[in-house]
């Protein structure tokens, strides 16, 4: 799932994908899972923006 308009990461493995159709220009979305290769992205993404994700938890301390 690498073409697509909007992501928004609802926990470290999933995000609500939204996609547009190129030829009737439908807009559907999705809740997939984060494609493996994508995981550092989102992580560091997270943490520019401060994001929960993005932040170590007593666990990884």
């Amino acid at each position: 799932m690498h073409e697509f308009d909007t992501m928004m990461v609802l926990c470290p493995e999933l995000a609500l994908f939204g996609l547009s159709c190129p030829y009737c220009g439908t807009h559907v979305s999705a809740v997939c899972v984060i494609p493996p290769d994508m995981h550092d992205i989102v992580n560091r993404a997270a943490i520019e923006v401060g994001a929960g994700m993005g932040r170590e938890t007593p666990a990884d301390a």
